[in-house]
């Protein structure tokens, strides 16, 4: 008899299992099935900025670029020796917000004047992200000279993968340099190694990086020899906004 029960009681496990399995296969056809090649969303790679340190062209072109200013004195001198030259609004000065609120009306002077304005940070940070935060604010201080830019240069030339995400996403460019002549320098070069810095590293599409921020007569007074020196070679001054838009020609 505990044999026939033990064979009843397994036959009732099979169909139970079988009914089980049945239903199960039953659930799976009617669930979509999705093939593999089916299209799947791509993720959102985050646009980034693009960082340049020239332009390639044949054209002998300059663009000079001045960082830390406005700055009494120095900016408007750098200006006026611009403009001795016949070359008014050909220059690119990259401001500090934070200068830009201290000294305004020179700001102002050098947008009504037609020179290039970049963006230089707030704060003249190192930290990736405290430039990247920065950006915006300074922004807006540069909109308000009535100025649209797309120009940016990191403080210390500070590259960071949150820098060139958050000017990609404004639509900006991370402008480095091909040629630091490093005037920032303690102590500060005289005029004459300025100049022949300065000059050395001139070829078609060069952008140069000196300074008007702080103290930096001897920069200034190193202008017009840089500019001399570029004219007589053959070589277009230019602001960096145009230098940008060629192409390689």
């Amino acid at each position: 008899m505990e044999e026939v029960q033990d064979s009843h009681y397994e036959e009732n496990i099979s169909r139970r299992a079988f009914l089980a399995t049945s239903l199960g296969l039953a659930t799976l056809s009617m669930l979509p099935i999705r093939s593999a090649n089916a299209a799947v969303a791509p993720l959102k790679t985050p646009k980034l900025a693009p960082l340049i340190r020239s332009v390639d062209t044949n054209k002998k072109m300059v663009a000079f670029t001045f960082d830390d200013g406005p700055w009494p004195k120095f900016t408007k001198a750098i200006m006026n020796h611009f403009e001795d030259f016949d070359l008014e609004g050909q220059a690119t000065f990259f401001q500090i917000g934070n200068n830009i609120k201290q000294y305004r009306s020179i700001a102002e002077q050098v947008a009504a004047r037609g020179y290039d304005i970049g963006n230089h940070s707030m704060t003249h940070q190192y930290n990736p992200y405290t430039i990247a935060s920065e950006i915006e604010p300074t922004q807006n201080l540069i909109n308000g000279l009535g100025v649209e830019t797309n120009l940016f240069r990191s403080p210390g030339l500070t590259e960071g993968y949150v820098i060139q995400k958050k000017l990609g996403r404004l639509g900006m460019v991370n402008v480095f340099t091909d040629y630091d002549v490093r005037d920032w320098k303690a102590p500060r070069y005289s005029t004459k190694k300025v100049a022949r810095r300065a000059n050395k590293s001139l070829h078609p599409g060069s952008i140069v990086l000196l300074h008007d921020g702080g103290d930096h007569q001897n920069t200034v007074n190193a202008v017009p020899y840089m500019l001399e020196n570029a004219l007589n070679k053959g070589y277009q001054v230019v602001r960096l906004s145009e230098l940008l838009s060629i192409q390689k020609q």
